[in-house]
Order: C-alpha cells, then structure tokens, then sequence
C-alpha cells in the first residue's frame, strides 16, 4: 500500500476544489496553487504557491517534493475556444512538465470529454489524452475522474469525500 503524505492541489480556490482540501486537511500536507483568489481552510496551515498553470513550471521543485497532484484547475465558462485550450490543455501539459515522472496525477475532468464537443469538452478529452501518452501508466500513474459538474452550491451538510 502506498502512503500519501503530501498533496498539490492545482485549482484549490475553486468551490470543489477548496470543498475537498478541506475534507484533506487533517490527513496531508496540503500544497495549494493558487491563482485567482485567495483562500483560506480554518484549522489547517498549507503553503500557498501564488501563479496559475500558465508559470507553474516555474515552481517545479516544490511541486516535485509532493507525493500526489491532484489537478482540479481549469476553465469551465468561456466564449472563445482558444481560452479552453489554453487554460485546460496547456495548462495540463505544464503540469506534466513540472511533475516527476514517477509522480501520481488524479485529474478532475467532466462527463462531458469528447472531441466531437464543443469548446470545453474538446479542451479536456484533449487534456485526458495528453495526460494518457505522457508516459508508460506504470512510470506515470493517473487517475481521470469524469465528474457531472457542479452548477450550484452544495448544501452546508453535503461532503466532498476524497477515499
């Protein structure tokens, strides 16, 4: 079995993403990428890594000292395809380049993956296929997690869980 100790979070300051780091924080060192706000997870201290996925390979090392990513960041609502890509397929191929070879990725995708889609989807089926031949499954682990989306806020009582 292997043990996880700390996490990177792209993407943290999202609402799924701040709902998870704080169902995480007892169990891992949290790293957060933050980019667009800032955030904070009452009863836990995490470092804070200022940037998006644009400059993250500039922060390679601290992102290479972690044992799992867990890469949640990306752009959702757009009206120019060119965005989607840049955020959600560039910015996934940064990641892989500033992560170990060896290092776990769990990427937060949609139900809605396909090339045949629109803008969005086609931006994350061609993020999934990116992470997909980037490397031997056994040099490289990932897990892809097609998730239905979230379009409103969860109730106060409701828990993200990450098992």
């Amino acid at each position: 079995m292997i043990t996880y100790k700390s996490i990177f979070i792209t993407g943290a300051s999202s609402y799924i993403g701040k709902m998870i780091a704080n169902n995480l924080k007892n169990r891992f060192k949290l790293v957060l990428l933050i980019n667009r706000s800032k955030i904070s997870i009452p009863g836990v201290k995490t470092e804070k890594v200022k940037g998006g996925l644009a400059s993250v390979e500039k922060h390679s090392d601290i992102i290479q000292n972690t044992d799992l990513i867990l890469h949640l960041a990306g752009i959702t609502h757009s009206n120019c395809e060119e965005e989607y890509l840049e955020v959600n397929l560039e910015g996934t191929r940064n990641l892989l380049n500033a992560c170990r070879k060896d290092q776990p990725i769990i990427y937060l995708s949609t139900i809605c993956s396909t090339k045949e889609g629109g803008g969005y989807s086609r931006s994350k089926y061609f993020a999934e296929q990116t992470i997909i031949e980037s490397g031997h499954p056994c040099s490289n682990p990932f897990v892809l997690c097609h998730h239905p989306g979230v379009h409103v806020p969860l109730p106060r009582n409701c828990t993200v869980t990450l098992a």
